[in-house]
């Protein structure tokens, strides 16, 4: 993977560098193994059928995708869209603690504090939302002048985009680079990647470690060991 970088190269630093529907698990098709939050039974022998998850007696292949972010407010499991305010909730305790969301916020977090006590990056961005990382966040929220209540919901989503910057463009699927901007800890460091069709900007991914060519989902599938 190769990247077209404009006007800077990568920084050696890498070291310092919404509402739930309220639907429950069910045996919809009784075969005794319940699906997980409206989810699909990977065991059932007839996976592919259409089911009615919302029991609206409307039968509709949107259905395994209504409960959006189901625990917290968002509609965006896997930051398809362009913007990240759609992302789901995050917070201590949350539906969605240890996810790969998890791990680029924590990401930010640090990169945007210079004067942060933690040493190393790596440690840090495990994909656990726990108490420390909500005090980077409140540190971040209390920076970019957001209420500092430790919780990752739109307006904060919102910031943590707002603080990214182009890097460069992948010339093997045209996917922009971005990190995230001075001041801070990770300076011209590839951290995620957003992809395009034809000239219109969409979804996102992230990189597996910082500076990394590789990508991974940036979403609320479990964070990158």
């Amino acid at each position: 993977m190769k990247l077209r970088f404009a006007a800077i190269a990568l920084s050696a630093t890498l070291v310092a560098c919404g509402g739930g529907s309220g639907d429950t698990d069910s045996d919809v098709d009784a075969d005794g193994v319940p699906l997980i939050g409206g989810g699909i039974d990977p065991t059932d022998s007839d996976v592919g059928e259409t089911i009615d998850f919302e029991e609206d007696n409307v039968i509709d292949l949107t259905d395994t995708f209504a409960d959006g972010c189901e625990g917290g407010s968002g509609t965006d499991i896997d930051s398809s869209t362009s913007r990240w305010d759609d992302n789901c909730r995050l917070q201590v305790g949350g539906e969605h603690q240890i996810s790969s969301y998890t791990q680029g916020v924590q990401r930010i977090v640090f990169c945007r504090n210079p004067d942060s006590d933690i040493a190393n990056i790596g440690a840090f961005a495990d994909g656990n939302f726990g108490p420390m990382t909500r005090e980077e966040v409140r540190r971040f929220q209390t920076a970019e002048g957001i209420g500092a209540d430790g919780i990752v919901g739109p307006e904060t989503w919102g910031a943590l985009q707002d603080v990214l910057e182009l890097l460069g463009v992948n010339e093997d699927d045209g996917s922009d680079a971005h990190g995230v901007a001075l001041p801070g800890n990770c300076a011209n460091v590839v951290q995620f990647y957003q992809q395009r069709s034809g000239t219109q900007l969409t979804g996102w991914t992230m990189a597996r470690t910082i500076g990394s060519n590789e990508s991974v989902p940036f979403s609320v599938g479990p964070p990158v060991q």
